[in-house]
């Protein structure tokens, strides 16, 4: 068994440290960004997860603010468009093994480094943001965008 078994967070405690990130973010991850992740990704393969997570990384990197900043900011992640919805997802669905993956692929998100990746949407809509733009990835039914202001 590998050490980053034995303790999940390890990766991103030794990425921080490192300063592997800037700005660096705090040992403890917040709840939220683990949640966001796991309701906007659960149903994605871990890469899929890794990709949100890339895009939390970098939006507030760019913006010299925290994962949390980055994900409580209105209208930047759907799952939190509809509080009723996020509190009856979670309850539902935010298990513990939920969040070891968000977890995990926060801390892979942080190994690879910047993906460039800032934007995404699902391939059932159509955002205004998107217009012109080209995907630079697709994984399952989440299209990934690099460089959109």
């Amino acid at each position: 068994m590998t050490i980053a078994r034995l303790f999940p967070g390890l990766l991103l405690v030794m990425a921080l440290m490192l300063g592997s990130c800037e700005p660096a973010y705090p040992a403890q991850v917040s709840e939220v960004v683990l949640q966001t992740i796991s309701m906007e990704s659960a149903d994605q393969p871990f890469d899929g997860q890794v990709a949100v997570a890339s895009v939390i990384i970098n939006r507030a990197r760019m913006a010299g603010k925290t994962l949390e900043w980055a994900v409580l900011r209105p209208k930047q992640f759907s799952c939190w468009n509809d509080p009723k919805w996020a509190r009856r997802w979670l309850a539902k669905h935010y298990t513990p093994i939920v969040r070891l993956r968000a977890l995990k692929a926060l801390n892979q998100a942080i190994v690879e480094g910047d993906r460039h990746i800032r934007h995404y949407h699902t391939i059932d809509v159509k955002p205004y943001w998107a217009r012109g733009h080209e995907p630079a990835l697709q994984i399952c039914e989440h299209l990934f965008y690099e460089g959109i202001k």
